[in-house]
């Protein structure tokens, strides 16, 4: 009977409210205090961890001039945009290829460039050069910075050293590799 009630209310979009009550007759019943709702949901959301990769994707970018970036074809002419709308491609290789096959412009350099993510210093964030993490300390030099192609890998970095409350996990785009286009 009470499976069927747990059922329905799942049915009807109502299960996590029917979940969370009879855990806590079942608390009751044995004996014990069930937390408030509310310390119990902002410890799911504290443990909670988000896949940032599916929504800000590394990988590699074509940029066609400075900020600016290939994100796809229409009628035979090349689209531009910002970073978050740019084309990703898996590898340096797979870049290089689409611009052999697809973008000829003469006399135009291109630039193949890696989308990673690195642990910036928090103070970073108030006063400028941003200061990255290299494996032992910050610097300033963006070129030394550790980078990482997933976002749980830096997050177990920035644990793994202690780093939680002094950095701060962001994207950053490295530029690899200059090709000179030529009809």
């Amino acid at each position: 009977m009470e499976t069927d009630r747990v059922r329905r209310a799942a049915w009807n979009g109502c299960f996590f409210r029917f979940h969370i009550s009879e855990g806590a007759v079942a608390a009751d019943f044995a004996g014990g205090k069930e937390k408030p709702m509310g310390e119990r949901l902002k410890k799911d959301i504290l443990e909670m961890t988000f896949d940032l990769d599916r929504f800000f994707q590394p990988g590699y970018v074509i940029e066609l001039c400075e900020n600016t970036y290939y994100r796809g074809s229409r009628n035979q002419r090349a689209l531009v945009g910002t970073l978050p709308q740019a084309e990703r491609f898996p590898g340096m290789k797979a870049a290089e290829r689409f611009i052999r096959r697809h973008l000829r412009c003469a006399d135009w350099k291109v630039c193949i460039c890696e989308v990673c993510w690195v642990l910036l210093l928090v103070e970073s964030e108030l006063e400028e050069p941003d200061f990255y993490w290299d494996g032992r300390q910050f610097s300033p030099d963006l070129e030394k910075a550790l980078a990482f192609s997933s976002y749980r890998k830096i997050l177990s970095c920035q644990k793994r050293e202690h780093l939680q409350e002094a950095s701060m996990i962001d994207l950053r785009i490295f530029p690899r590799k200059q090709i000179m286009l030529a009809v």
